[in-house]
């Protein structure tokens, strides 16, 4: 059972480091199973020259960076691992966030879970936070369409699960073959709820509990004012975009959930300036 890692990079070498070092340590790395393609997304702040350096020093031709020469968006930087990967046959292509550190069974026991449900597509892991070692995610979790809203699956229901939390997505290949690659009209978020949509009937996701993943959080967009106005400007864009494209008949009372509360929500947390970016997503979303 062959792997391809796709780890896409933005301005954030130090954490990379961090995923890529964790997926080298892993056993199917030294058996030979994995593959592991770093997509730089237009970093300008020396992390290709940093990435570059990393795989040269590991020397071995199943470790690869791959370029874009600007920022297209998350789903475009997964499609261009996700195409090297085809090229090499892979059978399985692990996406994962560059802000994750990988438990040493991680993948073994995806490759366990694999084996034994062939019918499942995605697998997702048990995401812990880094530095809580807190539950954030059991694999997945549930999308409320006419709020808008995502709540994390917490690994105590038997209710199926509505999508794969997208910080580690294991996706047999010929999942993107059968319905195609991920979505490039979402800059940011809602990635792998628009796969699964897409999926529809023939989507069959689960959680992979043995599998544990560590998540940093936050390393794609950064931390600070300028960065929230950024995620809340994306987060609110693929919100309109996605509902209607998937569930049109729910955009009034998302496009009013994102109007009427989320400014009270932002002046109750004192973050009066993220009503900016939520009106420019409403904005930017309809002139398409």
């Amino acid at each position: 059972m062959t792997v391809a890692a796709v780890v896409v990079n933005w301005q954030n070498w130090p954490d990379t480091k961090v995923a890529l070092n964790s997926l080298l340590a892993l056993p199917e790395w030294r058996t030979g199973l994995l593959s592991v393609c770093i997509v730089d997304n237009g970093s300008k702040d020396g992390s290709v020259e940093a990435i570059q350096d990393f795989v040269n020093v590991v020397g071995d031709e199943r470790i690869r960076l791959l370029c874009s020469s600007e920022n297209r968006g998350y789903a475009a930087g997964c499609n261009i691992g996700i195409c090297w990967a085809h090229e090499r046959s892979s059978e399985f292509v692990w996406l994962l966030n560059n802000d994750v550190e990988l438990e040493t069974s991680a993948l073994s026991a995806l490759i366990f879970c694999a084996g034994h449900r062939p019918e499942v597509k995605i697998w997702g892991s048990t995401i812990l936070n880094a530095s809580t070692g807190e539950l954030e995610y059991a694999g997945g979790g549930y999308y409320n369409p006419w709020l808008s809203l995502q709540r994390s699956s917490r690994g105590n229901t038997d209710a199926p699960l509505d999508f794969i939390y997208g910080a580690a997505m294991f996706v047999r290949a010929d999942v993107f073959t059968q319905f195609g690659l991920m979505n490039e009209k979402l800059f940011l978020y809602y990635e792998e709820l628009d796969l699964i949509c897409r999926m529809g009937s023939d989507s069959n996701i689960a959680w992979c509990e043995q599998s544990v993943v560590r998540h940093i959080g936050a390393a794609s967009s950064g931390t600070d004012d300028n960065s929230a106005k950024l995620r809340q400007f994306h987060e609110n864009l693929s919100t309109f975009k996605f509902t209607r494209s998937h569930y049109p008949y729910c955009l009034p009372s998302v496009v009013a959930v994102r109007i009427l509360i989320k400014p009270v929500l932002y002046l109750a947390r004192g973050q009066w300036f993220l009503i900016t970016p939520l009106v420019q997503s409403l904005l930017a979303a309809f002139r398409e």
